[in-house]
Formats: structure tokens, C-alpha cells, sequence
């Protein structure tokens, strides 16, 4: 009889812990890889003065995603005039979106024009976009 108790006592734990990580599961879902993000990046340069080759990297730069005119998702340009966004992969359907890059900092990294991008996630695992405002 005690051996039946604790037989049983293990099933019990063992059904409990396994229902226990189905519902951690569910609510906080499955630990992400690096295969599951789908990251928007580049650099945006400009001309200048400065800079030997004329072209120089520009910061204060907002950069957003849209799509059909709505904004999905917006950063700024780092010092290095670096951009990254990421995404889950079932956030962003396969179409094809716009990055618009505008100038925001007025004339303190010098004065742009607002550009825009199509980009087409269709098939992709990035979108790297690399662009010179003029």
C-alpha cells in the first residue's frame, strides 16, 4: 500500500509538472531564436564637406516602416548612422513596405530631404537598405 502512495505521488508530480509547462507555454510562449526575428537595418549617409569622399554618415535621422500609408514601426539613426528594427516574423507579412527617412534634427547634422524607400519583404529573412539623402 505505501508503494502505491508513492507510485502515485510521482504520477500526480509528474502530470502537474507537465501541465505546468504547457500553460508557461501558452501564456509566455516558446523561447525565440535567432531565426525568428526579421531585422530592418541599414546606414544612412549624406554628403559633406568634412569628410574626404564627400559622403559622411548622418545621425538624427528617423527612419520609419510603413505600409498603405500607416506607420508600423520607427527609430532613429545612431552616431555611426546606423538604423535596426526588429520584428517577430508573424509580425510583418510578405508585401511590400516603405522606410522613409526624414531629417528631423534640423540643421544640426546638416539639413535633408525626406527620402522613401520601397523595400519587399516577399521570401526575405532581412531587409538591409543602405541610403545617401541628398
Amino acid at each position: 500500500m505505501i508503494k502505491l502512495k508513492r507510485d502515485f505521488k510521482k504520477v500526480i508530480a509528474g502530470v502537474a509538472a507537465f501541465c505546468g509547462m504547457g500553460v508557461l507555454t501558452s501564456c509566455y510562449g516558446c523561447p525565440m531564436t535567432d531565426e525568428s526575428v526579421f531585422p530592418v537595418s541599414g546606414t544612412v549617409m549624406g554628403a559633406s564637406e568634412k569628410s574626404v569622399s564627400g559622403i559622411s554618415v548622418v545621425s538624427g535621422i528617423k527612419v520609419t516602416l510603413m505600409r498603405d500609408g500607416k506607420e508600423i514601426a520607427s527609430t532613429e539613426t545612431d552616431d555611426s548612422g546606423d538604423y535596426y528594427m526588429e520584428f517577430f516574423y508573424n509580425e510583418l507579412e510578405e508585401a511590400e513596405y516603405q522606410l522613409v527617412f526624414e531629417d528631423i534634427d534640423g540643421e544640426e547634422n546638416g539639413t535633408y530631404k525626406t527620402k522613401v524607400q520601397t523595400v519587399n519583404a516577399d521570401g526575405k529573412k532581412y531587409i538591409r537598405l543602405d541610403v545617401q539623402l541628398d
